[in-house]
């Protein structure tokens, strides 16, 4: 699966085409990477919105699983007692052991002859890694953003229409042959590999007859995109084809991704999230506050954010949420909605779409972050604490015990470009589903640009 997409990175087997000796100059590239790596990873784990709502956390892996023991409930023995009556009975707290799949996310830099060659010393090479490491991070993290809000199938949206391509996504919630699919264009971007097929055969490897494949030109309003003419193979894009990161090569991440918020909003009970079903274990539950009045939606007002932060505080034992998500589109009615001793600061700015605002609920402040890719006209109410981004491998370059403990491994399909992978082991998860509240059927205005 590649959560970074194809990025550009020069230079690899065309070695001989510097006055270096190859081994040295290897080397040379090698320490220039390394510490990009340093830098790369601390820019990613402070500026990740993702990794700001998911702290990671190293857990017990038992394989391919990881393991963590939920606690369930206290200790329930507690009464008032006469002087010298019977003590209550003692209860010990109860456990329930969730698990969940690892997730490998890989991105892959290709380092070109010519392009090396044209660095004529150090601070060229350096710049030239420097510059091409930008669009790394700023892959690596737009697609962290985009998996925080999946499920973990990576589906990207479902085709209403196709014409000359021109896609048309069905952005109606209620006309969606899979429900899961966003009505929306925010999980695309420009120059993304993409594969579409009905339900039935998107999570079969990529064949001709049942499948397309294309890149993405251009997102041109908030339901049409455009793909290559040119590049699209396969069958013709139509009405119900689900698209998803992928290409005709066998890399495609249908039910491959990290699950995101998605699956943690997710209200079908009989659904299990890391093992664990609603239907058997109550408290394994999102909360959910609909706000829609006689099926409209109403203006968010200082009134419905304090009974959402209330219903959040009593779900979960009292805690007071520490952290708010809603779209940008939600900017303008949060303000409004201020008034009284309800209060606005700012905090932080995470880039991508993202800052941080404050609500003040019980003397508390709580940090609001807007975001293109939350759900529209909702807010989202949770305790950071009670999720978690479990790692078994850290963020960084990949594979190299399969290259001789370097970093570039040769490119099989171009002889004078080496490539290197980087990536993660992990995956998105939750000590309790009930940490997260979303109130719903909030008015909002959002004016996608052509």
């Amino acid at each position: 699966m590649s959560i970074i997409g194809q990025g550009i990175y020069n230079g690899s087997s065309a070695y001989g085409s510097v006055t270096a000796p190859a081994a040295a100059f290897q080397a040379g590239v090698e320490a220039v990477m390394t510490q990009l790596t340093l830098d790369l990873t601390s820019i990613i784990q402070n500026e990740m919105p993702a990794f700001d709502v998911f702290k990671a956390q190293k857990v017990t892996w038992k394989g391919r699983e990881g393991v963590v023991p939920l606690k369930i409930a206290n200790p329930g023995s507690f009464s008032g007692v006469s002087e010298g009556g019977t003590l209550p009975a003692a209860s010990a707290s109860q456990y329930q052991e969730t698990k969940f799949p690892r997730r490998f996310g890989y991105g892959q830099m290709a380092l070109t002859g010519p392009a090396l060659a044209a660095c004529d010393g150090k601070g060229a090479l350096v710049n030239l890694l420097a510059t091409e490491s930008e669009g790394l991070i700023d892959s690596v993290k737009w697609n962290f953003q985009r998996m925080l809000w999946g499920d973990g199938s990576g589906i990207l949206c479902e085709l209403k229409t196709y014409a000359g391509g021109l896609c048309t996504i069905e952005s109606v919630a209620g006309d969606l042959t899979n429900s899961t699919a966003p009505t929306n264009t925010s999980r695309l971007i420009e120059n993304m590999n993409v594969v579409g097929a009905l339900a039935a055969n998107i999570g079969s490897a990529y064949d001709a007859a049942t499948h397309w494949a294309s890149r993405i030109d251009d997102v041109t309003l908030d339901n049409k995109f455009t793909i290559n003419t040119t590049d699209l193979v396969g069958i013709t894009p139509a009405d119900n084809q689900m698209v998803i990161c992928g290409d005709t090569g066998g890399a495609f991440s249908y039910n491959k991704e990290f699950t995101g918020l998605g699956s943690m909003l997710s209200t079908v009970s009989a659904t299990a999230l890391q093992g664990i079903k609603e239907d058997d274990f109550p408290f394994w539950a999102s909360g959910q506050l609909d706000f829609q009045s006689s099926g409209n939606d109403v203006p968010m007002d200082d009134t419905h954010l304090n009974r959402l932060a209330l219903y959040h505080r009593q779900r979960n034992r009292m805690k007071v949420a520490n952290c708010a998500i809603a779209h940008v589109a939600m900017e303008n009615e949060f303000f409004k909605a201020v008034v009284g001793d309800r209060r606005y600061a700012n905090k932080k700015d995470y880039g991508l779409g993202f800052s941080d605002l404050a609500y003040c609920y019980q003397g508390t402040d709580i940090p609001i972050m807007y975001d293109d890719m939350a759900p529209r006209g909702s807010i989202l109410f949770l305790d950071k604490k009670m999720f978690f981004y479990a790692w078994q491998k850290p963020l960084g370059w990949v594979m190299t015990q399969f290259n001789g403990g370097s970093i570039f491994r040769p490119d099989p399909n171009n002889t004078d470009q080496g490539i290197a992978a980087y990536g993660a082991y992990g995956q998105f998860a939750t000590y309790n589903r009930r940490a997260i509240t979303q109130g719903s059927g909030f008015q909002y205005t959002y004016d996608f640009p052509a």
